[in-house]
């Protein structure tokens, strides 16, 4: 597979502070992710997440973000929206619909906690959703509709 660069910015506020009276006590955040853009080149000045892609692309091509955010804390604290995960990048709406019905409908409660989806080109990608852990929680999980710069 090659890959695409994903830019992003994010912007991530205090919503309680600690106590700190309390040893245990921890702040809580919320972030706000907005996708600035997908790129074939890794964009100038900034990191350019890599995601991976198996189909013929050139700049202008629309392609579908299958991307989720997702918090998670502990015992004493919140961070609501913390963490941006890009899954896979797809060609057809109608492929990017089909992974993102696998995940919403997988159940974790088995042994293999991998799950199989389909790329465009119809190759098994193996993905660990990262909100599957004790107090993570899945906020979003979205197809965004790009276009190729």
């Amino acid at each position: 597979m090659t890959h695409l660069y994903l830019e992003l910015d994010s912007y991530t506020e205090v919503t309680r502070e600690r106590d700190y009276s309390d040893d245990y006590s921890g702040e809580d955040t919320y972030t706000d992710w907005t996708i600035q853009g997908i790129y074939l080149g890794k964009p100038l000045g900034t990191s350019g997440r890599q995601i991976p892609y198996d189909f013929d692309v050139s700049v202008g091509d629309t392609v579908y973000l299958l991307y989720s955010i997702n918090s998670e804390g502990d015992s004493f604290s919140r961070n609501d929206g913390e963490h941006f995960e890009d899954i896979l990048v797809f060609k057809t709406l109608e492929k990017a619909q089909a992974a993102k019905k696998v995940l919403e409908g997988f159940d974790k409660s088995g042994n293999d906690q991998m799950i199989n989806l389909t790329t465009e080109s119809g190759e098994t990608y193996k993905f660990y959703p990262p909100w599957w852990g004790y107090f993570e929680r899945l906020d979003t999980l979205d197809i965004e509709t790009m276009s190729v710069k």
